[in-house]
């Protein structure tokens, strides 16, 4: 989970094929992680994740029962109580518009973008 270091822009460039781009390159300037809360929680999170969140917390669940995490923090975050874990992906099969045309225009190749 990234803001793109506050450029959504920066998102096209991980639609390159990842042989063009080094990978320390791509997620530490690029696509640098989410900065979290003590617990592991995501400051900022996607708005599907945010309308999903809410309808919980307006439909009974209480605050510490949900938590939006990055990656980054799961080993810290899902435990023996976690009863449920959903997964929030963009383009994971690197097909999107912008994945196949860059792609496409640059000799082939799977983008970061592709889980």
């Amino acid at each position: 989970m990234t803001d793109y270091g506050g450029f959504e822009g920066l998102g096209f460039i991980l639609c390159l094929p990842s042989r063009l781009l080094p990978k320390f390159f791509a997620y530490r300037f690029l696509a640098p992680p989410i900065a979290t809360d003590k617990d592991g929680r995501a400051l900022v999170a996607p708005l599907p994740l945010r309308k999903l969140e809410a309808s919980l917390l307006e439909n009974g669940f209480d605050e510490r029962e949900i938590a939006i995490v990055t990656p980054e923090t799961l080993p810290k975050t899902v435990n023996n109580e976690t009863r449920i874990v959903g997964i929030h992906v963009l383009d994971p099969m690197g097909l999107a518009p912008v994945s196949h045309t860059l792609s496409a225009f640059t000799g082939g190749g799977s983008p970061y973008t592709k889980t």
